[in-house]
């Protein structure tokens, strides 16, 4: 159990107490980007909507 880590858990809190305003930073940076990646996923969507109803037209 020491070689997985399981011996070492005071350790581990330690050094994650500093780094807070950095993975609020992170957050921050990943709400940004998934709200970009949301923006860019939304025409593809409504394309695709338009696809199924192009099909029945040409036939």
């Amino acid at each position: 159990g020491d070689a997985l880590g399981w011996g070492q858990p005071p350790v581990e809190p330690a050094e994650v107490s500093p780094p807070e305003p950095l993975c609020d930073s992170m957050i921050r940076f990943n709400i940004a980007a998934l709200r970009r990646t949301l923006l860019i996923r939304r025409p593809p969507l409504a394309s695709r909507h338009r696809v199924p109803n192009m099909p029945p037209a040409s036939i």
